[in-house]
C-alpha cells in the first residue's frame, strides 16, 4: 500500500500566499524568469475555475543569505478523476522554461480541466527556482566522484534494483522532497491512474533538444513524434539522431526507457517495490521527458514552444 505524503493537505490560497510572501527574498532573475511570487500567484489562478484542487505535497525550506526560506510544493487536480494526464516541471531548478510556461498557459490549462483529468506539479523545487540551483545541495550538475546533487525528482527508494529485483535501489530516500514527491506520486495515482506524463526539462550544455520516450512504445511513440514536430515548429531545433551527452543512444528525435531512478521511471513503472514487497506501480503507458537547448534559446522563445506542447495536451 503506497504511503501518505507525510505533509499532504489542501491549504486555503491564503495561507499559500503568505507562506511564500513571509520569505522576502530576490529571485534570481539574470535568465529573464519570472520571479517566484509570480509564478505562485499565476499558478493558484488555477482554483478561480471550481474544476481544480490544490493540495501541499511538502515545505521545502533550507538557510539563504542567512535567512530560512520555506516554500511549498503544491499538486493541483481536477474534480475529474480517472485516467489522467501528469504534468511536472521544475525538477531542477535552473531549467526554468517548464514553470514559466505553465505560469502562462493557466487559461488553457483550466479549460482543459472541464473535460479531462489532470494531475499538474509545475514548480517540483522551489528552492532550486529561486537560487538558480539545479539541485537541494549544488549549483550544478557534476558527475565527479563523490559529488552527489540532491535531486527532488529521485525516486530510487521505490524503484526495483535490476541486479537484485528482490530488493529497491536505494535503502531510503535521497532526500524530504523526493520522498515526498514520490510518495504523493503513488497516492494520487490511486483515483488518478497516469496514462501519460509530460516532464518539462532543458538543459544548456546541448545544442539540440530531444524526448526521453520512457513508456511502453519507447522510440516507436507516435505522440512522442507529434511533440517533437511541436518543438520543431516552434523554434527548438531538434537532434533526430545520434547521441545525448550521457551517451544515450537517439532514434528519430526520442531517447528510449532509461533506469535513471527518476520520477518518471516511477510513473511509467509497472511494477515497483515497497517494504521489500513488489506491487504494482503507476504504469503509464507514454513517459516524456522534454529537452532543450537552453544556451543559445531565448527563454521566451523556449516558453512559447513549451505553451504550444500545452497547448496540444488540450487537445488530444
Amino acid at each position: 500500500m503506497a504511503p501518505e505524503p507525510p505533509d499532504g493537505y489542501r491549504p486555503d490560497i491564503t495561507s499559500i500566499l503568505a507562506q511564500v510572501n513571509d520569505n522576502q527574498v530576490e529571485t534570481y532573475q539574470a535568465d529573464g524568469r519570472k520571479k517566484i511570487e509570480e509564478l505562485y500567484i499565476s499558478y493558484l489562478n488555477l482554483l478561480k475555475n471550481k474544476e481544480w484542487e490544490v493540495e501541499k505535497v511538502a515545505d521545502s525550506k533550507t538557510t539563504w543569505h542567512g535567512q530560512a526560506v520555506s516554500y511549498p510544493i503544491l499538486a493541483f487536480t481536477t474534480k475529474i478523476k480517472g485516467s489522467a494526464t501528469y504534468v511536472l516541471s521544475g525538477i531542477h531548478g535552473e531549467e526554468p522554461t517548464g514553470p514559466n510556461a505553465i505560469a502562462e498557459s493557466i487559461d488553457t490549462l483550466s479549460e482543459m480541466g472541464q473535460k479531462k483529468s489532470i494531475v499538474l506539479i509545475p514548480l517540483c523545487n522551489p528552492l532550486g527556482y529561486l537560487r538558480n540551483w539545479r539541485y537541494l545541495n549544488k549549483k550544478e550538475y557534476t558527475d565527479l566522484p563523490g559529488s552527489v546533487g540532491m535531486s527532488v525528482g529521485d525516486s530510487e527508494h521505490y524503484l526495483i534494483d535490476p541486479k537484485d529485483k528482490t530488493k529497491a535501489r536505494a535503502e531510503k530516500p535521497a532526500n524530504a522532497e523526493c520522498a515526498a514527491l514520490s510518495n504523493y506520486i503513488l497516492q494520487v495515482s490511486r483515483d488518478y491512474p497516469p496514462t501519460m506524463s509530460l516532464d518539462f526539462h532543458g538543459d544548456v550544455l546541448v545544442p539540440k533538444g530531444y524526448i526521453y520516450s520512457i513508456g511502453k512504445d519507447g522510440e516507436k511513440d507516435t505522440v512522442a513524434s507529434q511533440i517533437l514536430k511541436i518543438l520543431e515548429t516552434n523554434g527548438i531545433p531538434i537532434q533526430w539522431e545520434g547521441k545525448t551527452r550521457f551517451g544515450e543512444d537517439i532514434v528519430n528525435g526520442k531517447v528510449g526507457p532509461q533506469e535513471d531512478g527518476s520520477i518518471d521511471e516511477l510513473i511509467s513503472a509497472r511494477k515497483i517495490i515497497i517494504d521489500g514487497k513488489i506491487v504494482p506501480g503507476p504504469g503509464a503507458a507514454r513517459a516524456f521527458v522534454l529537452e532543450t537547448p537552453d544556451a543559445d534559446i531565448a527563454l521566451d522563445k523556449r516558453v512559447d514552444a513549451y505553451k504550444a506542447v500545452i497547448s496540444f495536451l488540450n487537445g488530444y
